[in-house]
């Protein structure tokens, strides 16, 4: 991608304005916008940032429903197209497109004129969007001659990229909320479910925030009784669109039902939505047994406020709630530790599995990042938590040595003595000492070391273990993990680097261990993102 966006392209080309191929998916797509925000923040840029914002939300919202980006690479091209294969009877395109521009000329020029002339016969999407948009002048008493319009266009051209653009923002911005549910059933008698669900979602969304959701349901099952599809795939995008939002709202049944659509058609969900449900699946397993179990703990609250606003909230307003609530987090490692523990249950795992999830995305999606840390600082401070830790470990590797020696020797000297020792001082002693010394050493090394004293030793050295992790190495790990400002992965290797250079690798390698499969210090690193 060049340096320096193109703006002239927005809004009409998005694709165009984010240098994809029409083909593209929607990795690539968060990359280029990536690279975009880091360059235009919403704190230094917020105008740019916006329209860069509204660009992406119109070609995801694409990508979830499978639109063909051909089709919608560019606005006016796209029209153009539609209208030469209309009108084109025999005309050269550059006729087309000359009457296509004396039509617009023509209702700047004679509005009235140009109305009543295009209503008579109209015949192309720019037709319809001139009917519509001359209407706001002409018949001004009638508010709904607009939205009619355009519904009438979509009836005649239902795949028309312009025409469905402009319903999808008049749906998006729609503000009646007394005649908006009025105004979707209308919309789900004339046009096909495939491109009403994607030009409504906005809309369906708003309304789930503003009236009671029986209302809202209600609303949605006589819609959805009216529409026919060509496809599965804009049901599929909806229905996870929906189902998000609604946790907070719907009664379990409602989520049953819709969850179990989702589960039928599983082998029908492609890359563009696999992420989305897996992570649905997540949400709904944290409202439905996580969130209880989570209670009355020390960041559940926090926890609970991040995952609820990140589902239910547009991403503009969720933006300032969800770092402030991270920022919050990122403050407070004991907080954090006591929520989850080292080994957590299935529970505290698929939390913050979520919450990871959500900081990565609003991190990304603002393009926040990592301040630049010289490596030799990070060396610095994995040098100190070396040293730390491994004193640690030294003195635990001895409390271990004292307790294997209390579970194997003892264990063995009763077992081979006590008895040769109540024999003393019979007439067949000796003879009865070293029969009783061998089957001694077939009974210990072959059925109580193996089966009973190696299991439980072990046993015992993983607790003592864990124990020193949870109160000795992991708050130290925190500490590091906060004063290194940069992503987990580079701050626990640099630490495996420095144990081997201190000589203390295959110590420090214990420690990494257990620090490798704790979610809670990746997530903690993470939510180094947002402070302030």
């Amino acid at each position: 991608m060049s340096t320096m966006p193109d703006w002239s392209k927005l809004p009409d080309d998005p694709l165009g304005f984010f240098q994809l191929a029409p083909n593209f998916d929607r990795k690539s797509l968060k990359r280029a916008y990536g690279a975009l925000i880091k360059q235009f923040r919403p704190e230094t840029h917020p105008a740019e940032f916006q329209k860069i914002r509204e660009a992406y939300e119109v070609l995801e919202n694409q990508n979830r429903y499978g639109v063909e980006q051909a089709a919608m690479s560019r606005f006016a091209t796209a029209w153009e197209n539609s209208n030469a294969s209309n009108n084109n009877h025999g005309q050269s395109e550059d006729t087309v497109r000359a009457v296509v521009v004396s039509d617009f000329e023509s209702a700047i020029a004679s509005p009235e004129a140009t109305y009543r002339r295009l209503r008579m016969k109209p015949s192309s999407p720019q037709d319809y969007f001139l009917l519509a948009t001359l209407s706001d002048l002409i018949e001004q008493p009638d508010k709904q001659m607009y939205l009619k319009w355009i519904i009438t266009g979509v009836r005649e051209f239902p795949r028309d990229p312009g025409l469905l653009r402009l319903l999808t923002e008049y749906l998006g911005a729609f503000a009646d909320t007394n005649i908006a549910f009025s105004t979707l059933i209308t919309l789900s008698k004339l046009i096909s479910g495939d491109e009403y669900l994607q030009v409504s979602e906005q809309l369906w969304l708003r309304l789930l925030k503003q009236v009671p959701f029986e209302t809202w349901a209600k609303a949605l099952q006589k819609c959805e009784g009216n529409l026919r599809f060509r496809s599965l795939r804009p049901r599929l995008a909806f229905t996870v669109a929906i189902l998000r939002r609604a946790l907070w709202l719907a009664p379990a049944t409602w989520i049953s039902a819709r969850k179990r659509f989702l589960d039928q058609h599983g082998s029908e969900i492609d890359r563009s939505l696999d992420e989305e449900v897996e992570q649905l699946s997540s949400l709904i397993e944290y409202f439905s047994v996580n969130r209880s179990q989570l209670m009355g703990r020390p960041l559940f609250s926090t926890i609970d406020q991040l995952i609820e606003i990140h589902c239910r909230y547009e991403f503009e307003e969720a933006r300032p709630k969800i770092a402030a609530l991270c920022d919050e987090i990122a403050r407070n490692s004991n907080a954090l530790s006591e929520t989850f523990p080292t080994y957590g249950d299935e529970s505290e795992n698929n939390t913050l599995m979520l919450v990871s999830w959500i900081a990565y995305d609003m991190a990304t999606e603002s393009g926040l990042g990592y301040p630049h840390v010289e490596d030799r600082r990070i060396q610095e401070l994995a040098d100190a938590t070396v040293m730390d830790i491994s004193a640690t470990i030294h003195k635990l590797a001895k409390r271990l040595q004292r307790m294997r020696f209390t579970q194997f020797v003892l264990p063995f000297l009763v077992v081979a003595f006590a008895p040769m020792i109540l024999c003393f001082g019979f007439s067949y002693w000796p003879v009865i000492s070293i029969v009783w010394f061998a089957i001694s050493l077939g009974l210990y090394f072959g059925l109580i070391r193996p089966y009973w004293l190696t299991p439980k030793a072990d046993e015992k050295s993983r607790q003592l273990v864990l124990q020193a992790y949870e109160n000795q190495w992991r708050p130290r790990l925190f500490r590091y993990v906060q004063a290194c400002h940069a992503p987990a992965s580079r701050s626990i290797q640099q630490l495996a680097e420095s144990g081997e250079l201190l000589g203390e690798k295959r110590l420090v390698e214990i420690a990494l261990s257990y620090a490798e499969q704790d979610a809670a210090i990746q997530v903690f690193s993470r939510m180094q993102l947002f402070l302030h």
